[in-house]
Formats: C-alpha cells, structure tokens, sequence
C-alpha cells in the first residue's frame, strides 16, 4: 500500500497551477511505475491538465510528444529516470520525482 506520495504531488502541482506559479510539470519516475502516474493524474486531479508519458524509444519520438502536449490546463510530461538525463535544457519549471 502506499503512502500517498502520488496524490499528494498532484494536489501541490494543483495547487501552483491554480496560482499561476506553474504551467508545466515534468515527473520523473521508474519506468515501472509511468503508468501509475498517467492513472492517477486522471483520477485525482482536480483541475484541467493534460499528460503525456514520455516513452518512446528516440529522443525525437519523445519530442514529438511534448510538441503534441497542448489543450488547457497544466502540461504533464512522465519520463522515466535514465530518459530525464537528456531533458536539462528544456524550459520546465517543475519537476516531481517519485
């Protein structure tokens, strides 16, 4: 069972999107749990977001993703941590690691 972590990082990523300290979020996780968050985002956010898990295998299939990544609300990425380490210069402002 856990402990909450989840839920409780997507009431504060809520919480800055809702005062525009924050348009984008980019989560680092295992790849084993990518899944888990794309879920639970639907779930329990209680705000207008979209997401998308970064999971492909090239580096342009992963940008292909965030350049698809639009509509309203808070722009969710989901990578995994070993893709992360090629995404240091792009212009997220926050990052949640699990």
């Amino acid at each position: 069972m856990g402990t909450g972590k989840t839920i409780t990082a997507i009431a504060i990523a809520g919480a800055l999107y809702r005062a525009d300290r924050i348009a984008r979020v980019l989560v680092t996780a295992p790849l084993s749990i990518l899944g888990v968050w794309e879920s639970e985002f639907h779930q329990f956010a209680a705000f207008d977001h979209s997401l998308t898990v970064l999971n492909g295998p090239t580096l342009d299939k992963k940008r292909d993703a965030l350049r698809q990544l639009g509509g309203g609300g808070l722009q969710v990425a989901v990578i995994n941590y070993e893709s992360a380490c090629g995404w240091k210069r792009n212009c997220w402002l926050g990052i949640l690691t699990s």
